[in-house]
């Protein structure tokens, strides 16, 4: 029982630790606390996690690289109510009068912020993009 009870509750403290830069990857959450000439490298880190890609220029500046993707997936039927009516029919009539449509699709979302930093470890400027395809 006890060994149940402990694998119970790591599972809900494994599934409970949401991915840092993942979720803070938002451009409303970016913009409202990464200020350019203010910001320094140790707030990124601590608002978004470390970088998925760092690279440096022969000046002393840096970029940083997060991103994140997901998918979404969508399937149903449609002309649910032609299906219906089709069904009934059949069974009333003996006729098909209409069927149901089965349909699905799947999107795909990126999310990448780029980072500047300065010789002085501050935010020099940022880009975030998102698309959808």
């Amino acid at each position: 029982m006890r060994t149940l009870i402990f694998i119970t509750l790591s599972i809900f403290v494994g599934c409970a630790t949401p991915a840092k830069s993942n979720s803070k990857l938002k451009k409303t959450i970016i913009e409202k606390n990464i200020k350019k000439n203010v910001t320094t490298k140790a707030q990124v880190i601590e608002l978004l996690g470390h970088p998925e890609m760092i690279n440096s220029s022969s000046d002393g500046e840096e970029q940083w690289v997060y991103a994140k993707g997901s998918s979404e997936s969508d399937a149903g039927y449609g002309d649910i109510g032609a299906g219906m009516l089709g069904f009934m029919g059949t069974t009333l009539t003996g006729m098909h009068i209409g069927g149901a449509n089965y349909s699905s699709s799947s999107s795909t979302k990126t999310t990448t912020f780029t980072v500047y930093f300065d010789n002085k470890n501050r935010v020099s400027k940022y880009n975030y993009s998102s698309a959808r395809y």
